[in-house]
């Protein structure tokens, strides 16, 4: 896990910040910069069978994917690292490292439920 961290690390962070400040600078110069009239979309019978609820999220589930694949990724790499902490049995899957990761992913469980916290 910790040479996954440091391989590579300038051009990460170089390739995350430039990637984002082009993705931003795109973001804000497309609405002044429009290469066609908006177009106005008609309803469809569709849409009259499904509640929009025009003051919330326009789109609620691109919210939900990543927050459960964030989840499944750190569940992913705190079961490794759990299992690096504890050396290679925990590697097998025992129930130690599964607990410990799985209790690490959950957002409601308090920190202070690891011993070896100081929460």
């Amino acid at each position: 896990m910790p040479r996954r961290i440091r391989t590579h690390t300038v051009a990460k962070g170089l390739a995350t910040t430039l990637g984002i400040s082009a993705f931003f600078s795109a973001y804000f110069w497309v609405p002044y910069h429009l290469f066609t009239t908006p177009a106005l979309m008609h309803l469809t019978r569709l849409d009259g069978w499904v509640a929009f609820d025009l003051t919330a999220n326009a789109c609620p589930s691109m919210h939900v994917a990543f927050a459960v694949l964030t989840g499944i990724w750190l569940h992913r790499l705190l079961r490794a690292l759990v299992a690096a902490v504890l050396g290679r049995s925990a590697r097998s899957n025992t129930p130690a490292a599964t607990v410990a990761a799985s209790a690490a992913t959950i957002e409601s469980a308090p920190v202070a439920t690891f011993p070896w916290s100081d929460a």
